[in-house]
């Protein structure tokens, strides 16, 4: 027997619902397609962003620190520093970001650099006042992901701070066993020629260990580390043609051994 009009109508309904209930369900598993390790989900919208903090997002699949429209560290190497320094992220890269506030901070504040560990349980940034305010101090920080605290590790007002270099210091590595930082702390706070220092961090014990100028360092085991320090040959010498002198190539200096103890 054939179905009434009206079976064939419920039946229509029926079949346009459970269509889009499908549909639905494949685009929400979309957005929730895992990569490895990581998981994509809808990112919620930054109604609570503010001027003058600083926030954990994400930007180009990288972590990023976001402050006042700029991030630390640009995307990519590629990338020109600068922009994103100084012009900024526009209203529309902005939208949509994931954001977590990490602190507030004066307005005349940068953040000079920023490195997540290995495991990404824990980040360590810099920041400190912009440039031409190079009076004022420069500071470290550790940010845990888990239970979302910062602490404060250095300021270069500490009496034990070892550099000797004017420049804001930047985070470049963690230890594998992310128990030590690697700073770079260059010659001036505005940008100029010559070697900055290289000075290690022990998180724990909020020590740290001058290595001077270095051309190449590695962690090794246990916390240790080897490096090469920059040898340098006078104008006229080795081939160096100057203007003043020049490094030699890290290729054909021996490896430092080093250690905490």
């Amino acid at each position: 027997m054939e179905p009434s009009g009206i079976s064939k109508t419920a039946a229509v309904i029926i079949a346009v619902v459970v269509t889009a209930v499908l549909m639905g369900i494949m685009m929400y598993a979309v957005f929730f397609y895992h990569k490895g390790s990581s998981v994509i989900v809808p990112p919620a919208p930054v109604s609570n962003y503010q001027p003058n903090t600083i926030y954990l997002t994400t930007y180009r699949s990288q972590p990023v620190l976001l402050l006042n429209r700029s991030i630390t560290p640009p995307p990519s190497s590629n990338d020109n520093f600068q922009y994103y320094q100084n012009a900024g992220l526009s209203d529309a890269e902005i939208k949509g970001l994931n954001i977590t506030a990490i602190m507030q901070v004066s307005g005349n504040t940068q953040v000079f650099s920023m490195k997540m560990s290995d495991d990404k349980t824990f980040l360590i940034f810099t920041d400190g006042p912009v440039q031409g305010l190079s009076t004022l101090a420069v500071y470290g920080y550790r940010y845990d992901i888990v239970p979302k605290t910062t602490a404060l590790l250095f300021s270069s007002t500490d009496t034990d701070y070892p550099a000797t270099m004017k420049g804001p210091p930047q985070i470049k590595s963690i230890s594998p066993d992310n128990r030590y930082g690697e700073l770079y702390i260059g010659p001036c706070y505005d940008g100029c020629d010559g070697y900055g220092e290289t000075v290690l961090m022990d998180f724990g014990a909020k020590r740290f260990k001058n290595l001077g100028a270095v051309s190449v360092f590695q962690w090794t085991l246990n916390g240790g580390f080897q490096y090469k320090n920059v040898v340098t040959v006078q104008e006229g010498q080795e081939g160096c043609s100057g203007p003043s002198d020049c490094p030699k190539d890290p290729a054909t200096l021996p490896w430092k051994q080093g250690s905490w103890q």
